[in-house]
């Protein structure tokens, strides 16, 4: 079964990787913007990080085999850093 499987096709067959990334180029081209399927990682991992998301957990959503993979991953931006020194 495909239960684990995120992106399916219409005929319920998974969608592959590199079809899904080359569908988010055309959408990401048609929109006007720039990106790629790394960036995307790169952002939903970024996000989930600042939400408080263990970095375990972010290890496994990508698929990491070392947690210092993931950690490069992380990019938080300045005013976050700097909004999270108030709480301190």
């Amino acid at each position: 079964m495909n239960e684990d499987k995120l992106f399916l096709l219409p005929d319920g067959r998974p969608l592959k990787r590199d079809r899904l990334e080359k569908r988010l180029k055309v959408l990401t081209q048609k929109a006007g913007l720039s990106g790629s399927w790394h960036s995307l990682r790169r952002g939903c991992l970024t996000h989930y990080a600042s939400k408080g998301a263990p970095m375990p957990y972010l290890q496994i959503l990508a698929g990491h085999s070392s947690i210092l993979t993931t950690q490069t991953y992380i990019n938080p931006c300045l005013e976050e850093v700097l909004e999270s020194q108030k709480e301190w």
